[in-house]
This record gives C-alpha cells, structure tokens and sequence, in this order.
C-alpha cells in the first residue's frame, strides 16, 4: 500500500502541484498524461524495494517478475491509448525507452547485482521522462 501512496504522489501530485503553481488550473488531459507517470512510478517504487530488501524468495521473485510484466504492459498501453488523441505520430519516441526495460528485465531473470538493477531501472525511469517531455515539447512547438 505504502508503494502505491509513494508512486502517487510522485507521479502525480508533485505534477499536479508543478503544473498548478505555473498556470493556476489544471487542465483533464494532465490528469489522462500523468497516468504513466503513475505507472512508471509503480514500477520504480516495487523494484526499489524490493531489491533494498535482504531476503529473496524463489516464489516471490517469481511473482515480482510476473508484476513487473503486467505493469510495463499496462505502461505502454496507457501511453498509447490514453495519448494517441493528444500527440498523434510522436508516441513513436517512446519505442527508444524500449531497450531499457528490456535489458532491466534481463537483469531480473538473471538474477543480476541489485545495485546494477536499480541503476538500470533508474536509468529507464529518467530516460521514460526524458521522451514523454520531449513529446510534449515537440507538439506544443508544432500545434
């Protein structure tokens, strides 16, 4: 419960706040584009602590790997239908994110070094952040 709190408000709240302190409303699509934001800060959060913790279960690495999948699926497919409308043709930046996620769930089934994980998994968590702006910056430029 507590990761779902800590992603929240990460990935949405601190948005909301940002977004409010510049423009003083807050508009229904930044509520649509923060749902990633969310889901990415799900994903970061469950692996930070999971892999801070000293005890690892055969049963529950499983079970991690299994969520891990779901939630990079539900990620890319919220990215795609829930921005589509907005930013048409420039979601196509978010398949350079791709390699990431995949080499960090490598990582995870091959049971590598947690510092290396968190670092890649941090990598891609930047690298998420970097597309979805720079998305954001190229169709405000070009509408």
């Amino acid at each position: 419960m507590t990761i779902l709190v800590v992603s929240f408000f990460k990935g949405g709240i601190i948005t909301y706040l940002s977004f409010f302190t510049q423009v003083h409303f807050l508009p229904l699509e930044l509520l649509k584009w923060s749902i990633p934001l969310v889901l990415v800060s799900i994903l970061v959060e469950m692996h930070t602590y999971y892999l801070q913790t000293t005890v690892q279960q055969p049963i529950l690495k499983k079970d991690l790997l299994l969520k891990t999948l779901v939630l990079i699926t539900l990620i890319y497919l919220t990215t795609i239908f829930l921005l589509a409308n907005t930013f048409g043709y420039l979601l196509v930046l978010f398949l350079f994110t791709v390699p990431f996620i995949l080499h960090f769930i490598n990582m995870i089934h091959r049971k590598k070094e947690k510092k290396l994980c968190l670092k890649t998994l941090f990598l891609y968590q930047m690298t998420y952040l970097f597309v979805f702006t720079l998305i954001e910056t190229i169709s405000f430029y070009l509408l």
